[in-house]
């Protein structure tokens, strides 16, 4: 789909909080990150289609719990 997911890649042994799931990758974003497109190796524009799918995807605050042996 040409967007890019970009994030401190060190946040989750800094630790920065837990910010978002990821059921697609079974993992979570910790900290902020935004989106982005990605036109071959350049970061570009989401359409106006993607903003809306990731605006209502991102919209509801979510609950993760760091479990010993599980993400929740």
């Amino acid at each position: 789909e040409n967007v890019c997911l970009v994030l401190n890649d060190e946040g989750k042994v800094i630790p920065l909080q837990p910010n978002r799931g990821l059921s697609e990758i079974d993992d979570v974003v910790y900290g902020t990150f935004f989106l982005c497109g990605e036109d071959g190796e350049n970061f570009c524009s989401l359409t106006n289609e993607q903003v809306e799918r990731y605006l209502a995807r991102f919209r509801e605050l979510e609950i993760i719990c760091d479990m010993p042996d599980a993400i929740i």
